[in-house]
């Protein structure tokens, strides 16, 4: 699987120990007080120069995955020692995973209060975004260092320590619902059928169902970047601030719509499903057309088709203007500013979820064939990867498919330069694999 990760890293506050064997990945938070894209590569940074002994392999933010681990294999971070601690139901996993043993994500955490306060209280949260980049990234360690889902642990499980200390990942904070959410999402199957009850949402089936609507590739992007920004892709999501108002979770809240049991879905103010939608008339129309087809609200079908009937008939302008969308950014800040219409519409807000739709669209969509070199003077010469795996691709840009993948060390040589998405530029082997991302590369 492809995933993108930006390298900040590092040596200090961690150790060398050749051909590490490992089995363990753990989720720590950072107890900062917000995700917003840049606090990863700032956690990295803060890593580099303190004195605290404390360091982790990869930091999560709203928008990135960086790592901070410069050889996964042969060093490792200082993130799970310590005495175990007293007074807490965790630390299963103590002197079993070790800092040699395990890979250690810290995820960026977010504050309602905008400050440190107590662990565990109800202010702590993690966005939408941010627990999406640390599934992926999850998923990515998994597969490549053969780790299986049930190794997958907290902080909390090695040492009993409170982290992540926000509400519904540690049983010690009185729920482990999101955390068992989180590791069902590692293996859970990502078909329609799985995806329509709002638990594992198919980012492919979205990107197939808006794309048979007859719109551009920008135009489907631009809609999913908003999409990922309101509810990370998820059905069933619940807006974060009203589970506490409402005393229910996502599931709770979808099973209690959905038998009747809370009969204030269309005015209770609470954003829901991939839209979030918020006001009263729009939840009523979602709730009346799953009822109608006889599905839950939840349902992965209900709510592609709502979203196309609103668009199509209560937005028609709408919807005219993002058809001649011819960049995921207009795409997407018309959809934004038309549609969407969340509180907060600041520029900062647009090229966030602009972002994301540019992420998306990398992932989907397929270009016609390779950009060509500005010149036909170049010299070819030869490179070392730096990446300890790097992806060989068909085409100048991450849109194209993997085709090999290539390790830390190898020298090759290059042929042909060009730019292209996902890399300030990008080298075409000279053995005909295909193109590298010559960001990881160093020129001999």
């Amino acid at each position: 699987m492809g995933i993108n990760i930006i390298k900040r890293t590092s040596t200090h506050n961690t150790s060398y120990k050749a051909g590490r064997q490992l089995k363990f990945i753990v989720i720590h938070y950072t107890a900062g007080t917000t995700s917003k894209p840049g606090t990863a590569a700032n956690t990295a940074a803060y890593f580099a120069t303190t004195d605290r002994q404390a360091s982790a392999d990869f930091i999560c933010d709203d928008a990135n995955i960086v790592q901070y681990n410069p050889d996964i294999k042969n060093r490792y971070c200082w993130a799970v020692g310590g005495s175990k601690y007293s007074g807490t139901r965790g630390g299963s996993k103590y002197g079993i995973c070790t800092n040699v043993n395990s890979i250690s994500i810290e995820i960026c955490s977010s504050n309602k209060k905008g400050k440190v306060t107590a662990t565990n209280d109800a202010n702590w949260y993690f966005t939408d975004a941010v627990v999406n980049n640390a599934r992926e990234l999850t998923k990515y360690l998994m597969s490549t260092y053969n780790i299986p889902a049930a190794n997958v642990i907290r902080h909390w499980d090695v040492t009993g320590k409170a982290c992540p200390g926000v509400a519904g990942w540690i049983i010690d904070a009185g729920s482990e619902s999101k955390w068992n959410e989180f590791k069902a999402s590692l293996t859970g199957s990502s078909t329609p059928s799985d995806a329509t009850h709002g638990k594992i949402v198919n980012e492919d089936w979205i990107w197939k169902f808006l794309s048979s609507k007859g719109v551009n590739d920008y135009v489907v992007a631009g809609i999913m970047g908003n999409l990922y920004a309101e509810s990370g892709l998820r059905t069933n999501n619940l807006q974060n601030t009203y589970e506490s108002v409402l005393g229910m979770n996502d599931d709770k809240y979808t099973d209690a719509v959905d038998n009747g049991t809370y009969k204030n879905f269309a005015n209770d103010g609470a954003g829901y499903g991939l839209c979030q939608w918020t006001y009263p008339t729009r939840k009523q129309g979602l709730l009346d057309y799953a009822k109608k087809t006889g599905r839950s609200i939840a349902d992965l079908q209900v709510q592609g088709d709502w979203l196309w009937i609103e668009l199509s008939r209560d937005y028609p302008g709408t919807l005219e203007r993002i058809k001649k969308a011819t960049t995921v950014d207009g795409a997407s800040t018309v959809f934004l500013i038309e549609f969407e219409r969340p509180a907060n519409m600041s520029d900062e807000v647009r090229k966030l979820r602009s972002s994301y739709g540019e992420a998306i669209y990398n992932r989907h969509h397929v270009e016609s064939k390779p950009t060509t070199p500005a010149t036909n003077t170049f010299k070819p010469y030869t490179v070392k990867v730096t990446a300890d795996s790097l992806n060989v691709r068909s085409g100048p840009g991450t849109g194209y498919a993997t085709t090999a993948k290539i390790k830390n060390g190898d020298v090759y040589t290059i042929i042909e330069e060009s730019s292209g998405t996902g890399a300030s530029k990008w080298g075409k082997l000279k053995s005909g694999a295909g193109w590298v991302s010559l960001d990881y590369c160093t020129k001999l």
